[in-house]
């Protein structure tokens, strides 16, 4: 039975870690924790597909991986620099 509640972990990082995981990369235990363990299978997965080997998942990783982005990622890294800086108030 799944927690909503305890346990920690983040459900996005845990469908990482599984989809890590089936895709035949050991992200470590599937916890919802961005250690270094899935860290290193976000950086082992980048390379095998021609991806900059960050270890974050970005938006070409999520698509990659087949897990939908965090909330509010840009499809381009430089527009969500330039959002960052124009919404101060």
């Amino acid at each position: 039975m799944k927690s909503s509640s305890g346990g920690g972990g983040n459900a996005w990082v845990k469908s990482v870690q599984e989809a890590l995981q089936a895709k035949g990369n050991d992200p470590g235990p599937i916890d919802g924790r961005m250690g270094h363990k899935t860290t290193a299978a976000v950086k082992a997965f980048q390379k095998a597909n021609g991806l900059k080997e960050t270890g974050k998942v970005d938006k070409e990783t999520a698509e990659k991986l087949g897990v939908e982005a965090p909330h509010g990622m840009s499809h381009h890294h430089a527009a969500s620099k330039e959002s960052a800086t124009q919404t101060k108030p």
